[in-house]
């Protein structure tokens, strides 16, 4: 699938312009329920007047997702493989922090699926520079047959050994 985005940016500005869509609706919305719930404040409530206090309430909301927008576009990621002694099963996921998450795995505490099929050999892993890279990259995979996902991990891991001595966890 391409990246339809060219810069982390277009991503703040189309989300952005969806927030802004979705504040203006709500704002719409509150505004036509005050209405019919107490039709006799209308005369002391003007549109702009409720209008401006619920973007005032809002603008707190939008920042918070703004920082938090930013935050996550230049955070870095990883995506990883986990499998178990047999090589039959894998676990595909996405982390900004590798080696806590493969731990978090090999000590109990990270997927179910992870801990049910006994997945605790890593044996791929690629490195981006922004998380939403690696999300993608998640979502991809997830899609490959599991001839497809060998290959890839055999392109860089021909023995498909464990590779958490690399990360020091062994």
């Amino acid at each position: 699938m391409p990246n339809l985005f060219r810069h982390p940016i277009d991503k703040v500005y189309n989300i952005l312009v969806n927030l802004s869509c979705g504040i203006l609706k709500q704002v719409q919305d509150d505004f036509l329920f005050l209405l019919i719930l107490n039709p006799s404040h209308a005369e002391f409530i003007s549109a702009s007047h409720a209008l401006s206090i619920y973007i005032i309430k809002s603008a707190d909301k939008l920042i918070y997702w703004l920082i938090k927008l930013i935050i996550m576009l230049y955070k870095q990621g990883h995506i990883y493989i986990m499998s178990n002694t047999y090589r039959t099963t894998f676990y595909i996921g996405v982390t900004s922090d590798l080696r806590s998450r493969v731990w978090q795995h090999i000590n109990g505490e990270g997927s179910a699926f992870v801990k049910k099929y006994k997945l605790y050999d890593l044996i791929y892993y690629e490195y981006f520079e922004r998380i939403t890279d690696a999300i993608d990259r998640e979502k991809q995979l997830k899609n490959w047959h599991q001839d497809w996902k060998i290959n890839l991990i055999k392109s860089v891991n021909p023995d498909m050994k464990d590779l958490k001595a690399e990360l020091e966890l062994t």
